[in-house]
């Protein structure tokens, strides 16, 4: 059984995984090894169960060692400020699409 497999059973029984276990499985993720079903299902079962600051610094651990430098040349960055469940208004959206509007390059995440 694959490290993802056994991620998913076990985030399928209910139990929760630890930080090592989601780090194996988004490594098979990251490598390419991981079909389309079993990607769905990981990322189902673990936002289903909730993702501690554990998981996510070990996730974000097996991401940058994958991570490969891309030259972006003059591109604004800009960080999303949605989703914090308040209603807010989400200004880096309206600030990319200015950006963008005059003419430059953006890239938001």
């Amino acid at each position: 059984m694959t490290a993802i497999q056994e991620a998913i059973g076990a985030l399928l029984d209910g139990g929760g995984i630890e930080p090592e276990e989601a780090a194996a499985a988004l490594e098979t993720i990251m490598s390419g090894e991981a079909t389309p079903a079993q990607i769905g299902a990981f990322l189902a079962g673990m936002r289903l169960h909730g993702e501690t600051p554990e998981i996510v610094a070990a996730c974000w651990a097996v991401m940058d060692r994958h991570a490969e430098p891309c030259a972006a040349g003059n591109v604004v960055d800009l960080c999303g400020t949605g989703g914090d469940g308040a209603d807010t208004f989400n200004v880096s959206t309206a600030a990319g699409l200015v950006v963008a509007g005059a003419g430059g390059r953006v890239a938001k995440h």
